[in-house]
């Protein structure tokens, strides 16, 4: 018998310490890594409220630009946006192509908001 309650009790404190969050590491889907890092400033529609009226003159990041500023960063044109080193090449991928995802299709409101037509 205490052999079973031994037994049990591992098991549950087991299945208790798996259910806390998912550690980034852990991670590869673009909107998994998303909602991870990139959320709490950039909100579900994409830009943000920091970049809901970016220039739209120039033109949108293309995916391996987008790749180099969301591993790397690149201050001169995005100043406080934290690179993500700890990224996988393949973690960044998945998030650089949910995030371009994301672009097109919030786009098309966000020209028509800016009184932009194509």
């Amino acid at each position: 018998m205490w052999r079973y309650i031994q037994t049990s009790l591992i098991f549950s404190l087991a299945l208790i310490a798996g259910c806390g969050e998912k550690s980034p590491q852990y991670m590869f889907s673009g909107d998994e890594l998303y909602g991870y890092y990139c959320l709490e400033c950039h909100q579900s529609r994409g830009p943000g409220a920091r970049l809901e009226n970016r220039d739209h003159s120039q033109p949108p990041l293309e995916a391996h630009e987008l790749f180099v500023l969301i591993k790397y960063g690149y201050h001169q044109r995005h100043k406080n946006l934290p690179s993500f080193p700890e990224l996988s090449p393949r973690q960044t991928d998945r998030l650089a192509e949910y995030v371009l995802q994301l672009q097109q299709s919030t786009a098309p409101k966000q020209l028509a908001d800016a009184g932009i037509t194509e």
